[in-house]
């Protein structure tokens, strides 16, 4: 036993791979917790026969525009690897402000189409709650803020740091969405994902200023040729990625959105309650 302890203290592989691990089943563990809560407190009596269909649905909604961040943090990550695993910290930290900066403006104008974008779906989905749609759109675009700085964090091997933020995102989730709920439906409950990404952002944001805040960037006098060509490689990986994932997992939420536009409140909530449990 003794000798299988030390092994596991000494393989880096088995270490980080259990702390991410550990991290992700405590994440899905309070994601499952919060459903379940939802489906206890989003009843017909207190918020209306289509409540819990419509926070469903907009959960489904959510899992699509997460692909395509998922995927920028999974390039961000193994940009920074090859980076660190050459100690070329200075390079990560120059990259990390950059892209940070770039996605900063792009979240601004991507939460100014989504909001204008709102009603559309509202529409297209029956679902009766504005502000709902509008918050869940606003969260969404908020987590591109910290798409890049946590694939940093991944690609420098900071895993327990990492875990940390992925169980403390979920939890605040959790927390913040049941309180809210109560008293506010739907709308509460997906203000807790608004709260979460938040705080994943402060939290990301400050680890990774921690990491390198003594590390200096350095001056690039000149731009070769070889580097111009790597910039257009992070962005075919990246339409890679998002392309095959949305492939062999979109059929997850597909379903449940056609169901909520082509059937009733009443029918899809009926349909649909039992789903957490």
């Amino acid at each position: 036993m003794k000798k299988l302890i030390s092994k596991f203290k000494n393989n880096d592989l088995i270490r980080a791979s259990s702390i991410l691990m550990i991290g992700n089943m405590l994440a899905n563990f309070a994601a499952y917790i919060f459903s379940i809560i939802q489906a206890r407190i989003l009843t017909p009596e207190k918020f209306g026969e289509a409540a819990y269909g419509e926070f469903f649905t907009l959960n489904s909604i959510a899992y699509f525009f997460l692909i395509p961040i998922t995927s920028i943090t999974m390039v961000a990550s193994k940009v920074v690897a090859e980076k660190y695993a050459h100690n070329e910290i200075s390079d990560i930290k120059h990259f990390v402000n950059k892209t940070f900066k770039i996605t900063l403006i792009s979240t601004i104008i991507v939460s100014i189409i989504a909001v204008l974008a709102s009603p559309l779906l509202q529409r297209f989905l029956n679902i009766q709650d504005e502000v709902s749609t509008v918050l869940l759109m606003l969260s969404l675009t908020l987590s591109l803020t910290a798409a890049t700085v946590s694939g940093a964090i991944s690609g420098m091997q900071k895993y327990t740091l990492q875990s940390i933020n992925t169980v403390i995102n979920a939890f605040a989730r959790l927390i913040v969405g049941t309180l809210l709920a109560i008293s506010f439906g739907v709308m509460g409950a997906i203000s807790g994902n608004i709260a979460a990404t938040v705080i994943n952002i402060i939290f990301s944001v400050f680890i990774f200023y921690f990491i390198t805040k003594d590390i200096k960037i350095e001056k690039v006098k000149d731009i070769k040729i070889e580097k111009v060509k790597d910039i257009k490689f992070p962005f075919k990986l990246l339409f890679t990625s998002i392309v095959s994932t949305f492939a062999f997992s979109s059929f997850l939420a597909t379903d449940v959105i056609f169901v909520k536009h082509y059937l009733s409140g009443t029918l899809f909530e009926n349909s649909t309650v039992d789903i957490p449990s």
